[in-house]
């Protein structure tokens, strides 16, 4: 008796079985990963320094985030209100200014990007003098050491009052302003360590009053120095960062990123 031969499998028959056994490894794969979601505890704080960095090497921030903001995104914290930039450099360095100066001598003004720090001149200077005081050292060096823990820029400004300079040696009251300024910056670089990329000096002259000069006692609230601190960079990362807590999401050149937790949300 002949022996049958196996039937073959039609074609079509055989790419079906492929197809449900691919179909099969897929859905396998996909509730393995979903499992392992599942089991995942999400790190808000590591995704929030990630954005951080991922917006910094996109362009999006200068540099990405310094080594202080990276500690900063280590300890973030649920917000309670709203964030307020350097704050805690300003409160340091009013502190230190209400230990040590009168306080009618030093104003602090705070804006939206920057802040400004107003030290009259008599705590700084001589009378038209450009040298720094010795006794102002331990202020300053005391500022510098508050500064050191940030990284954003900083300017210092020298003005005067309308008064021409008393003292030989200084053609006008440019001279002066830049003069000074120019040796709070020295000090700050020399004595207080802080990168000379941050600072820039300008001299105002009495072109810049606050007061009206028509008393001693406006005059010396014009003759001051003022330190310009400027946190528009911190500013927007925090934007970002507080962009992303709200939504979980960043935009770059017109594509929206979103990143899911473990709930979908």
């Amino acid at each position: 008796m002949a022996r049958k031969e196996p039937e073959e499998k039609p074609e079509w028959e055989l790419s079906n079985i492929a197809l449900m056994m691919f179909t099969s490894l897929m859905i396998i794969l996909l509730a393995f990963f979903i499992m392992l979601n599942s089991m995942a505890v999400v790190d808000e704080k590591r995704q929030i320094s990630a954005l951080g960095s991922v917006l910094g090497a996109f362009g999006l921030l200068p540099g990405g985030l310094s080594p202080t903001q990276e500690e900063a995104a280590k300890s973030v914290a649920p917000p309670t209100g709203p964030m307020e930039p350097v704050k805690t450099d300003l409160q340091l360095i009013r502190d230190v200014l209400s230990n040590r100066v009168v306080s009618e001598s030093f104003n602090i003004l705070r804006g939206r990007s920057r802040e400004i720090i107003s030290l009259q001149d008599a705590v700084l200077f001589p009378p038209d003098g450009v040298d720094i005081l010795p006794e102002a050292e331990p202020v300053l060096m005391d500022i510098a050491h508050i500064l050191q823990g940030s990284d954003y820029p900083i300017t210092i400004e020298g003005h005067t009052d309308d008064r021409p300079p008393r003292t030989e040696g200084f053609k006008d009251n440019w001279h002066v302003s830049a003069m000074r300024a120019v040796a709070i910056l020295r000090f700050f670089t020399e004595k207080g360590g802080l990168d000379p990329n941050r600072m820039t000096a300008f001299g105002y002259a009495g072109f810049s009053p606050i007061a009206p000069n028509n008393s001693p006692l406006n005059r010396a609230k014009n003759r001051r120095i003022d330190l310009v601190l400027d946190n528009s960079h911190r500013l927007r990362v925090l934007k970002h960062e507080e962009r992303f807590r709200r939504d979980r999401r960043f935009e770059f050149r017109g594509f929206s990123f979103k990143l899911f937790g473990k709930d979908g949300e």
